[in-house]
């Protein structure tokens, strides 16, 4: 034995092989090839390379393919577009608050699997009262059309455990009971919450985690995430607008009771027929076989619903649920042309699209301010709104008395000891704010904009910056930013 040569010839299958990037490590999950753009999906112990069976050691990629867990998926041919449209069918007879969720919770479940191979994973969650069903369409629906193809888990797991178990796989995960119960729950599910904020862009920046020996650790997370719970527990503006909401009506009482439990007994029995006969794993497969199509309808509809709302973001989050659900329906190739036509085609569309839209972040600080509450003498405490109104009030009545005149002296005072004032010149009726006032930063304590609030209200294309310092109380006197009450809707109170 040369132990020598096989030593170099170890060392030269290494150099040969190249550099090692962790980012190339590749598990579970349907991605495209870059050069070749061929489908590849990997099930643990083999792979599907457009249609077609191989080992894993068969195809040559510049990826680094490991082997896992065989996926529970046996092959099958995939549903024709007949056979498919049963599936949208079932999805929309839940007790959904409004017929467009159930579409919409379709085109999740056939996108889902494929994940890996989007640009942009769009997260969905289920919410709905006490036995509305929340479980029933994540574990029995979902679960078990993407049996083999997902991973479940419960309310008490952590951002780690997900994160652990996913390893190199992007597969879609259902999350279960994602109740913020406690203040120990709550934070356990922000976590989670940030990991699949993480994950929903292709190129989102990688989780890094320092290590034992100054070593760190590397996870780059690209799943689809399913919740479903009684209340959305989602806090910040960018979670919300990366997470689609679909809402379930509550059990109904007295004699539509009966006709309630008769449509769900017919919904099983449907679920059993779909699930015998292997729709799921045949769904899995027409993805496959459809996901070029797929992908260039997301973009389409992703398009022209940016251009509808003038929002990018949403395009991107309801374009591809809404291509896998259309591909339940059609093979079709949708031109860019044809998706703005659809668009104003389907109303239910429109009305998810209004329903998704996300409150800009300062939008939503300014209603923060609003309703903040402000401490006046004797411990009475007014919200911000409230004493707003009161000045107003005041200032308007003709020939006023003194008691509301020393009402609206009060609650002026309050304002600018917190660095707030207001301005009513030329029947105007605009906010200014001291943009170092600590007083305000109190009133966002524990909120997304706690660091900088008077900023983040800033970014409002209609605030500007006064061109004179303002006197605010003793002591305070600078420029500040001044947000027009009335064009901000906040003119009629």
């Amino acid at each position: 034995m040369n132990w020598h040569a096989a030593a170099n010839a170890c060392m030269q299958s290494c150099i040969g092989r190249g550099h090692y990037n962790p980012e190339l490590v590749t598990g579970r999950g349907v991605y495209v090839e870059p050069r070749s753009l061929k489908v590849v999906a990997h099930l643990g112990d083999h792979l599907i390379v457009d249609g077609e069976q191989m080992g894993l050691s068969e195809f040559k990629t510049v990826r680094t393919i490991v082997e896992t867990a065989p996926a529970e998926l046996p092959f099958l041919p995939p549903l024709a577009a007949g056979e498919a449209s049963r599936i949208a069918a079932l999805c929309e007879k839940l007790d959904w608050a409004s017929p467009e969720m159930g579409r919409l919770f379709a085109g999740w479940i056939v996108i889902a699997p494929v994940c890996g191979a989007l640009p942009w994973r769009p997260h969905i969650w289920i919410e709905g009262p006490y036995e509305s069903g929340k479980s029933f369409a994540l574990n029995e629906v979902a679960g078990r059309l993407l049996h083999g193809v997902s991973l479940r888990f419960g309310g008490s797991v952590t951002e780690a455990g997900i994160r652990q178990e996913l390893r190199d796989d992007t597969l879609p995960v259902l999350f279960d009971e994602a109740e913020a119960k406690d203040d120990r729950a709550a934070q356990r599910l922000d976590a989670v919450l940030e990991l699949a904020r993480s994950a929903a862009q292709k190129d989102g920046a990688a989780i890094v985690k320092g290590g034992a020996g100054g070593k760190a650790t590397r996870w780059r997370v690209r799943s689809s995430f399913a919740f479903a719970s009684i209340d959305v527990a989602v806090k910040q503006s960018a979670d919300e607008s990366r997470i689609v909401r679909l809402k379930l009506r509550g059990p109904d009482s007295g004699a539509k009771q009966h006709d309630r439990a008769a449509r769900f007994a017919e919904l099983r029995t449907d679920l059993a027929g779909l699930t015998s006969a292997h729709f799921g794993p045949r769904l899995f497969f027409r993805t496959l076989k459809n996901l070029h199509t797929i992908l260039g309808n997301a973009e389409s509809f992703s398009a022209a619903i940016a251009g509808a709302t003038r929002s990018g973001r949403l395009g991107d989050v309801l374009g591809p649920l809404v291509a896998g659900w259309y591909s339940l329906r059609s093979d079709v190739r949708v031109l860019p042309g044809d998706a703005v036509r659809l668009l104003s085609e389907w109303k239910w569309l429109g009305t998810a699209i209004s329903k998704n839209a996300t409150t800009r972040d300062h939008d939503a600080a300014l209603a923060h301010l609003m309703q903040s509450q402000v401490a006046l003498d004797h411990g009475v405490r007014r919200t911000v709104a409230e004493l707003i109104g009161s000045i107003c009030a005041s200032t308007a009545r003709i020939g006023g008395n003194d008691e509301a005149g020393l009402v609206a002296e009060q609650a002026d005072a309050a304002l600018r000891r917190h660095g707030l004032r207001l301005d009513l010149q030329d029947g105007g009726r605009s906010l200014m704010l001291c943009r170092n006032a600590g007083a305000i930063k109190a009133l966002f304590h524990g909120t997304q904009w706690a660091t900088s609030p008077v900023d983040t209200i800033a970014q409002n294309p209609r605030a500007t910056v006064t061109q004179n310092p303002v006197r605010f109380s003793h002591g305070i006197k600078q420029r500040a930013i001044k947000v027009d009450l009335i064009a901000e809707g906040y003119g009629d109170d």
